[in-house]
């Protein structure tokens, strides 16, 4: 694969968006794009997400683990 391809993805839930709306912050899904995707794989890409949103101002929090997901922290949804 090429080396800018995008080691894995993030999504959260129409119900995520309606608690992100009301200032609360969003709930995110993450997973590897890997073909051989392992638990670490996909954890390195949990690491990634929340190094990005910390460089963005948001104030993220999660346990590491793939049986929880990372929370964006509370934001002004705009």
């Amino acid at each position: 694969g090429s080396s800018d391809a995008s080691p894995g993805g993030a999504f959260y839930h129409r119900q995520d968006k309606e608690r992100g709306r009301n200032g609360e912050g969003l709930y995110l899904t993450f997973g590897s794009y890997a073909v051989q995707n392992t638990d670490a794989d996909s954890i390195a890409v949990g690491h990634i997400i929340v190094e990005m949103l910390s460089k963005h101002g948001f104030q993220p929090s999660w346990d590491g683990s793939l049986s929880t997901r990372v929370h964006t922290g509370p934001f002004d949804w705009k």
